[in-house]
């Protein structure tokens, strides 16, 4: 795939894949802090067991964190075995940031890891190698990949429907027969998914305008009647 920086979203025949993820969910055990560092915390430490014993290219791992009523997309920066316990170091600022904005009782919340090669073990799960820009899939027994219809999903935003003010909307429009298919969400790639009530992302850590909701592939503003 050539000069594809991320791929989340990879569909086979008209249905989405699943980034390849780990088989167990892992428990925040304690943050800890590198030394001599200006941020709350560096990362997260887990119990060893039923842990990876390698990861190949541990920056392209995501932890999808349940913080209470909250969910999380975290990067990470690098992964260090230390006897019976993993450090997991995140990247910054987004765990710093994160810190700040969730509740104090995120230590006790748990968390599953994606998109390695090495979680890479179920049918209908995908990974994305951004250096070998090689993608590799585990197909479903019934599948033949020789004559599968297969899309990366590249496009954030597929349509956008604006109008310029409250009191000058975009108005009176029919749509037909139109499917929106094959989209994807690299922004939590370049940037981390930092979330908050109802799921609506935290822009703040982004922008100054404040909490929005998640992004979608149709959006419509400033409109009636569409």
């Amino acid at each position: 795939l050539k000069d594809m920086e991320y791929v989340r979203n990879f569909y086979v025949n008209g249905y989405p894949a699943q980034r390849a993820r780990s088989k167990y969910i892992y428990r925040n055990l304690r943050n800890y802090q590198e030394d001599g560092s200006t941020h709350i915390a560096d990362g997260i430490v887990t119990s060893a067991l039923n842990f990876p014993e390698h990861f190949a290219r541990p920056q392209d791992l995501e932890l999808s964190l349940q913080v209470m009523w909250i969910h999380n997309l975290a990067p990470v920066q690098e992964v260090r075995r230390d006897g019976e316990e993993v450090h997991i170091l995140l990247k910054q600022p987004f765990f710093d940031t994160m810190l700040k904005t969730t509740p104090k009782d995120y230590n006790y919340n748990t968390f599953y890891m994606e998109n390695a090669m090495e979680l890479l073990d179920e049918q209908g799960e995908f990974y994305y190698n951004a250096g070998e820009e090689m993608l590799y899939y585990y197909p479903h027994s019934e599948e033949d990949l020789n004559n599968a219809e297969t899309y990366v999903g590249d496009t954030e935003l597929m349509m956008k429907i604006q109008g310029a003010s409250a009191d000058n909307k975009v108005t009176n429009m029919v749509f037909q027969n139109l499917k929106f298919r094959y989209g994807a969400y690299n922004f939590v790639s370049r940037n981390g998914y930092l979330g908050g009530q109802a799921d609506g992302l935290n822009i703040k850590f982004y922008d100054e305008n404040g909490n929005h909701s998640s992004a979608a592939q149709l959006t419509v503003n400033m409109a009636d009647n569409i």
